[in-house]
């Protein structure tokens, strides 16, 4: 009886109507929900809708160029609109009721109009809503008739990351996470996958670099949340063009750059398991238990690995920590760097979270570390730690 209820109560709120059928109401804004599948959400676009001869338009140029990573090219001779994206092709030509996707030609329900935009003083380009929604992937809309608001779900969108690297440009699809890599002019190639959506908008970047050996490394950085204080890194180690090696970290408020070099070869840590990878071959050569090291369980930030000490931070209070591989002794720097004042900012029984120990590490001379407190600031100080 109670799902029966329920299901009574979501077909009232709600209608389903296939791509092509007219409302049963009217409606005067939409929400396209942007997802690879159903367990992978990626973001929504929203905006207003005009109505005429009884068909839904929307202004598109806001969507595919400022939502969706499509570039725009008019012709004003031909009256013709091309939308270019990561392969992706949209081309609609105002009056005409045939738009080009991807090389295919698709009949719309009306013909595109333009609107001068009161704002920008351009032209502002108006597809049906049905049109768009089958450029992106769609198959099906449903109104919510007390908001007068039509939705769509499982969109397809188009942002992208990129990286030009020896000829080679590297192309990672924010949707899903998909690498793909392509040489001067060949179509793109999918050679890898973090198998996770990336940020919506400008956050995030991909960084190709080479090691003396030969071995080619992808590094993505992502940031997100409000105000993006998640933070993600991957990690991919292609040979010869395969992929060998992959990992990731996350971090969370305070963001630190994991070490990526030790005896010349490849650090890669997920956080509690750290590999060391041979340059050249990509094999591992050592693998280090963080969780064991440390003896706590967290995931941590190696900022320097060296043959008889570990420089880490543990991410749950993000405080630099030297431990002795050889002995497995643990010190936190800040308490023996920093002067009473710089600690009480940092100790967690004085303040409710901690703050960031501001402590940055520079390099070794011998026994002597040296560091820098307060990096590019009005009381930077430079400070040294002896080991035993």
């Amino acid at each position: 009886m109670a799902l029966t209820t329920m299901l009574t109560s979501i077909l009232l709120a709600s209608t389903f109507i296939p791509i092509y059928a007219k409302p049963a109401v009217p409606v005067t804004t939409y929400e396209f929900n942007h997802a690879q599948d159903q367990n992978n959400y990626f973001g929504s676009s929203s905006g207003a809708t005009i109505t005429r001869n009884g068909i839904t338009f929307i202004e598109v140029n806001e969507l595919f160029v400022g939502r969706l990573g499509l570039k725009l090219q008019w012709d004003q001779s031909r009256q013709q609109a091309t939308f270019n994206g990561f392969m992706k092709k949209i081309v609609v030509r105002i009056d005409n009721p045939i738009a080009i996707v991807d090389n295919k030609h698709i009949p719309m329900n009306a013909v595109p109009f333009t609107m001068q935009n009161p704002t920008t003083k351009q032209k502002d380009i108006y597809v049906p809503i049905r049109s768009v929604v089958q450029f992106l992937g769609g198959h099906s809309l449903h109104i919510d008739p007390q908001k007068h608001l039509i939705i769509a779900d499982q969109l397809q969108a188009f942002n992208v990351i990129t990286d030009v690297y020896q000829g080679d440009t590297y192309t990672m699809r924010k949707i899903n996470g998909d690498l793909y890599r392509s040489h001067r002019n060949n179509p793109p190639v999918k050679v890898a996958s973090i198998h996770t959506a990336l940020d919506f908008f400008e956050f995030s970047s991909i960084n190709v670099s080479s090691t003396p050996k030969g071995l080619q490394i992808v590094r993505i950085q992502n940031a997100s949340g409000e105000p993006h204080i998640y933070h993600e890194d991957f990690t991919m180690i292609f040979k010869k063009g395969a992929l060998i090696r992959q990992s990731s970290m996350d971090y969370h408020l305070n963001r630190h750059t994991n070490s990526t070099m030790y005896n010349d070869n490849i650090i890669l840590s997920d956080g509690q398991m750290l590999r060391v990878i041979e340059d050249g071959t990509g094999k591992v050569i050592e693998n280090m238990d963080l969780v064991k090291l440390t003896g706590k369980k967290d995931s941590y930030v190696v900022e320097s690995l060296q043959s008889d000490i570990v420089l880490l931070r543990a991410i749950s209070d993000s405080h630099l920590t030297l431990i002795n591989r050889k002995t497995g002794r643990s010190t936190v720097l800040y308490k023996e760097l920093l002067t009473t004042a710089q600690q009480k900012l940092v100790d967690p029984t004085t303040q409710p979270f901690g703050v960031d120990d501001r402590l940055t590490y520079v390099k070794r001379d011998g026994n002597i570390l040296y560091f820098t407190y307060g990096k590019d600031s009005e009381d930077e100080q430079q400070l040294t730690f002896t080991l035993n």
